[in-house]
């Protein structure tokens, strides 16, 4: 790979990529496996996705500005729809656990 050669006077100190929970393989909740970030990517096409969607946000090697790859998704609860609608983001956060509806 090409060194950065980067010289903007303005470059940003992060570089935010969105991505998705689908990078990991799907496990089922009775299998006892939880993803963390270390966790390998899966296989399938929303893991592929995911991963080719990561690497085209790398930047070059040596340059300063950091990459922050966020993958995100939704919780889902037992009685179906997302946990917590209707409650405010700080609220939800604080009250998710394996059990909400």
């Amino acid at each position: 790979s090409t060194p950065c050669s980067c010289t903007h006077p303005f470059l940003p100190k992060a570089f935010v990529v969105a991505s998705g929970v689908g990078y990991y393989q799907n496990h089922p909740f009775t299998d006892g496996i939880t993803n963390t970030e270390d966790s390998p990517a899966g296989q399938g096409y929303m893991c592929s996705l995911a991963q080719d969607w990561e690497a085209a946000a790398k930047l070059p090697e040596g340059c300063t500005t950091r990459v922050v790859n966020v993958r995100s998704g939704v919780v889902l609860g037992k009685e179906g729809g997302a946990v917590g609608l209707g409650r405010s983001s700080c609220e939800r956060a604080s009250n998710l656990s394996l059990d909400s509806p």
